[in-house]
């Protein structure tokens, strides 16, 4: 009778070894496909954000006055 405990424990071991890694494997390829699909949400959003970008300032820039053109260059000036 000792033999038969015996034997089921080791398979009783065994399983959960297999359970073990069987989930370890599962838990690192979920890890690497959410990583994957965190890169793509990155990258199309950085594109979102260029098209966006891009359609706002398509046309000619505004006229700036001549005033306005003087201040600003003085501000580029004043950046050194």
């Amino acid at each position: 009778m000792a033999d038969v405990d015996k034997k089921y424990q080791t398979e009783v071991q065994a399983m959960a070894k297999q359970k073990a890694e069987f989930q370890a494997s599962i838990k690192a390829k979920h890890s690497a496909n959410k990583k994957v699909k965190n890169e793509l949400q990155e990258k199309n959003s950085l594109v979102d954000n260029f098209n966006t970008h891009y359609e706002k300032n398509k046309d000619d820039p505004p006229k700036l006055s001549e005033k306005e053109l003087e201040q600003l260059l003085g501000e580029l000036d004043n950046l050194d």
